[in-house]
């Protein structure tokens, strides 16, 4: 509504204790500001699956970024 750009994080499980873990730290979550942490701005359920939502950041895929940093470092990628 207020027109920034979110990411919507489903969560696979939708059993009670999950979700109730899922809730609390969502609480949590959103209590956290800092830097290096995309805050939570909300969560809760749709059709029986919790989700988290959270500020777009540009950037790429994180799956491919970590596999990078797992692979040998040459000079060329450090300059």
């Amino acid at each position: 509504a207020d027109g920034r750009e979110l990411a919507l994080k489903a969560l696979q499980s939708a059993s009670l204790p999950f979700w109730r873990r899922a809730v609390s730290e969502g609480e949590t979550l959103k209590a956290l500001r800092h830097p290096n942490i995309v805050p939570v701005e909300g969560f809760g359920e749709h059709a029986g699956l919790p989700w988290l939502a959270m500020p777009f950041v540009e950037g790429g895929d994180l799956g491919r970024r970590a596999a990078e940093f797992a692979a040998p470092l040459d000079a060329a990628r450090l300059m």
